[in-house]
């Protein structure tokens, strides 16, 4: 069973670096990069984002919570290495933080998730144990 994961998450993996190089070099180029969906908010999404992350982080985190965390961060952090802006917010409704993690040229939806550790760190920070 494990060989089988393993094979899978592999022909993932390299499907998913295959369309990574195909938008880094149509970016180089100027062309648009190539897109997955847009959300009810209408922000763009990633390739990845539509196949792989709703399905690993199948938590119902709503479209509406994404684009508060993104315009009313209570945090937020650039990642230069690979171009990425993360945005975190606590979300009372949903009872957690979620981080959201944009690309930075374009403001494209690559992931969201919850982050309990975000969620204690905020605590913490709050004089809460």
């Amino acid at each position: 069973m494990t060989d089988q994961r393993d094979e899978y998450h592999s022909r993932l993996f390299d499907e998913q670096n295959r369309r990574f190089r195909a938008q880094d070099a149509a970016a180089k180029k100027g062309e648009p990069e190539e897109c997955g969906g847009i959300t009810s908010a209408g922000r763009y999404t990633s390739v990845y984002y539509e196949t792989l992350a709703l399905t690993k982080h199948s938590e119902a985190i709503s479209d509406d919570w994404i684009e508060r965390v993104v315009t009313q961060p209570e945090r937020f952090a650039v990642n230069p290495q690979n171009s990425t802006i993360a945005y975190w917010a606590y979300i009372p409704e949903f009872g957690n933080c979620i981080r959201v993690v944009l690309r930075e040229r374009d403001g494209t939806l690559l992931n969201r998730f919850p982050d309990s550790q975000e969620r204690k760190r905020r605590l913490r920070r709050q004089g809460q144990p």
